[in-house]
């Protein structure tokens, strides 16, 4: 879904940091966003370290002079029960999944006010909502996006900045094919989450990657506070 947002936001002719702990797919995607002649760079870092998070802002705005938009969209998930999620499991999750999203948005806050405003937008899951079986732990953190993005609807406002949002279904991204083969029988499974969506497929990188360059733009200036159902129905039927 980041791969996707940085293309669909680079061609709309915003500059992109790339912000991923893993080199081959953050260089892959400056690649891609060069190849359409557009502007962007990778820089590697850790949302689980809080000292990579407090590094990302001064080097964005070193190369590009200040920050518009934060799209929030790191994430991991652990395959656990309630009873066999760990200490380690949990701080693991809880780590990147919400405190650095939170400390990252700390961090370029004062960025943004100086420039009169901005757009803030985290992804959050269906399971927020619903809560998944052997999800538990990452069933809160997601839960807890959408609480923080209230509340910092609420803080920020007064600075001309917005905080959203989405809720997306079952998109056919490397983490849910990591859950796909979990399962005892992977096409048994990927045929019940599709019929369990009133649109009968699978989300796609660009379904969310279309919403979030929305949310950030002009278009949705009076938009703060929503978490976004992008979930092919998944919520109505659950």
């Amino acid at each position: 879904m980041g791969r996707a947002s940085s293309s669909i936001f680079a061609s709309e002719g915003a500059k992109v940091a790339i912000v991923d702990r893993n080199d081959e797919m953050g260089k892959s995607i400056e690649d891609e966003i060069r190849a359409l002649g557009k502007e962007g760079f990778y820089l590697k870092a850790d949302l689980s370290n809080l000292d990579d998070v407090n590094q990302i802002v001064p080097k964005v705005i070193e190369r590009y002079g200040k920050v518009d938009i934060l799209f929030g969209n790191a994430g991991i998930n652990i395959l656990k029960t309630t009873l066999d999620t760990t200490e380690a499991d949990w701080e693991n999750l809880f780590s990147t999944n919400l405190r650095g999203h939170f400390f990252l948005t700390k961090s370029v806050v004062p960025a943004m006010k100086k420039t009169g405003g901005g757009a803030i937008l985290f992804t959050s899951s269906t399971s927020a909502i619903s809560g998944e079986e052997d999800q538990v732990a990452y069933s809160g953190t997601k839960g807890g996006i959408i609480s923080i993005v209230t509340a910092m609807a609420k803080d920020l406002g007064r600075y001309g900045i917005r905080v959203n949002c989405i809720l997306p279904g079952s998109v056919d991204t490397p983490l849910f094919r990591v859950w796909l083969a979990s399962r005892p029988n992977p096409e048994k499974a990927l045929a019940e989450v599709i019929d369990a969506h009133i649109i009968k497929r699978l989300g796609t990188p660009e379904d969310i990657g279309k919403i979030a360059l929305f949310l950030c733009s002009d278009e949705a200036s009076w938009i703060t506070g929503s978490a976004y159902r992008v979930d092919g129905g998944y919520l109505v039927r659950h």
